[in-house]
């Protein structure tokens, strides 16, 4: 340990246990604030909704695919990119999604 840290520790009342349950904190902040930023399967599924109103098939299936991702069990991404899918003729693809759909549900 760094000399500075150790003349820290020693300052401290209760010196490592503090430090101790300040760094668990400090974990703990961290880890909130990575819960609160990752990326929600929710969001990508909106998306991809939103692309497939805009007419842009493409897109929405990869927003899909992100959402299936992050969720595989997402019944509803898997249908809707069944329906983009469809829409850009990838009818074989468009089935295996439906199909997923349906196992899940």
């Amino acid at each position: 340990m760094l000399p500075y840290f150790r003349n820290i520790l020693n300052r401290i009342e209760g010196g490592r246990e503090t430090v101790m349950w300040l760094s668990l904190g400090v974990l703990g902040l961290i880890l909130l604030i990575f819960l609160a930023t990752r990326p929600n399967a929710n969001v990508w599924f909106d998306k991809g909704d939103a692309l497939y109103e805009l007419e842009k098939y493409k897109g929405a299936v990869e927003a899909y695919d992100r959402a299936i991702k992050i969720d595989p069990e997402y019944a509803d991404a898997w249908a809707s990119k069944g329906d983009a899918l469809s829409s850009l003729k990838k009818y074989e693809k468009a089935i295996d999604a439906y199909d997923r759909a349906i196992k899940i549900d």
